[in-house]
């Protein structure tokens, strides 16, 4: 079983440990994420703004997940799903996705949205078998010249 809560300001190392030991994995792959560039200041001032806020997932009160989640016009936008390396396959990505589409129907919100590579069909396939489409498409200029397509899915609640 795992528990959610809201992050606050003063988890900002806490979610920087936890993204980068997600996305560790996707290090040295050409044009590899922003999120390992990503310094706790930034993620301190992501919080302090409320522009955008975390959550924090536990697994018998061991921190295990994060992810990102900002309130657009009309819909929830979430980013950066992290689950720690040594927690991975366990289903916490699964679950962290069905507390999403909670929170969004018991705060009226009918969408949620997210950005994906096309080339992590790992994500890919785990975002459309809970329900998520392809909406829209996107070439992503990298540094040293590495192209990406980056997908932007929405699930209707």
């Amino acid at each position: 079983m795992i528990t959610f809560r809201f992050a606050t300001v003063s988890d900002t190392n806490l979610i920087h440990e936890i993204t980068q030991d997600a996305w560790e994995a996707y290090k040295n792959i050409p044009g590899s994420s922003s999120a390992l560039n990503e310094t706790p200041e930034q993620i301190r001032t992501m919080l302090a703004t409320n522009d955008s806020t975390a959550v924090l997932g536990y697994a018998d009160s061991e921190p295990v997940l994060s992810v990102r989640l900002h309130l657009e016009d009309n819909y929830l936008l979430f980013s950066r799903l992290g689950v720690r390396k040594a927690h991975q396959g366990r289903g916490y990505a699964r679950m962290a996705l069905a507390w999403l589409d909670e929170y969004a129907k018991l705060n009226h919100i009918n969408e949620i949205r997210c950005t994906v590579r096309a080339s992590i069909r790992r994500n890919v396939q785990l975002y459309e078998s809970v329900g998520y489409r392809r909406i829209s498409e996107e070439l992503l200029e990298k540094e040293n010249g590495v192209t990406l397509m980056v997908w932007t899915m929405t699930k209707n609640m």
